[in-house]
């Protein structure tokens, strides 16, 4: 999956990908561009971004077709194979969003097919726990999105994730059960560790999106919050494949307190990690 934001950066990456013949699934971000904590320049950069945030009124009619048609047209001509659909973190079966996405959906949908490029849209569902908790919203959101063309579902969670309890995990799984009625994929995002291995073994979910010891879990309190200088993004990390630890280099140290020490652990991780590899091969 590669976000908007960062397609020209990861040309080259695009190109292997295309060349091995992986899907490569594009994230438009709109989720994000919803809240004024998500919103950043590189995005309102995009050709459906705005210098703020996204609000209900810029997927109205002709302007919401718009935006659709723009990006099928970036997933088109960057040669994804899917698309994230270009939905919004929902607050529950009455919010004003899910209208909007079911029609965005459809204009995807609808250029797709107008392109004939092929790309797989995938209905990217966005609600809290507690919403997906309840059986009458459940059912009310699911029976809304039943009128979104869509080839998967990928269900996003907020407030659930790798560090779900037992309790949570259990109602988790109970609740996906319901989603395959619509007779296509449904996909655990943000989802990791224990919870979506069990998610998984329970067939609640056919498949788990996540990074590499991030994004395996979503929280979105930082998206609801203004941005303020310096804050937002993750730490860095310095893996040491030796002690199977990492090491957190915290974005607010500033660099000249640190950066020697931080050098000196990189070029420890390099030499850790081309020793890996070499053991990799000759095995």
């Amino acid at each position: 999956m590669i976000e908007a934001q960062h397609v020209k950066r990861h040309a080259d990456l695009i190109a292997e990908a295309q060349k091995s013949g992986y899907d490569l699934i594009l994230d438009p971000k709109t989720q994000a561009m919803g809240f004024p904590g998500g919103h950043t320049h590189s995005l309102a950069t995009l050709p459906w971004g705005l210098p703020r945030h996204h609000r209900l009124a810029d997927f109205d009619g002709t302007a919401g077709r718009q935006r659709a048609v723009q990006i099928v047209e970036v997933a088109r001509e960057s040669g994804f194979t899917q698309l994230l659909g270009p939905t919004h973190l929902l607050s529950g079966p009455n919010d004003p969003w899910l209208q909007r996405d079911i029609a965005t959906m459809r204009w995807a949908f609808e250029e797709i097919a107008r392109g004939g490029s092929g790309i797989e849209l995938i209905y990217s569902l966005a609600l809290p726990i507690d919403v997906l908790r309840r059986e009458d919203e459940r059912s009310a959101v699911i029976s809304a999105i039943a009128e979104a063309p869509c080839d998967a579902i990928w269900l996003k969670i907020e407030n659930f994730g790798d560090d779900a309890s037992g309790e949570k995990t259990a109602a988790y799984i109970a609740a996906c059960r319901d989603f395959h009625g619509r007779g296509v994929p449904v996909i655990g995002d943000h989802l990791g560790g224990l919870p979506g291995l069990g998610a998984l073994a329970f067939g609640a979910v056919g498949g788990i999106a996540h990074g590499v010891t991030m994004l395996q879990s979503f929280k979105a309190a930082g998206w609801r919050r203004p941005r303020s200088p310096g804050n937002g993004g993750p730490s860095r990390r310095i893996y040491r494949s030796t002690s199977r630890s990492s090491i957190c280099c915290s974005s607010a140290t500033p660099p000249r307190l640190c950066s020697r020490a931080h050098h000196a652990c990189v070029r420890s991780a390099v030499a850790a990690t081309l020793t890996a590899a070499h053991w990799a091969r000759a095995t």
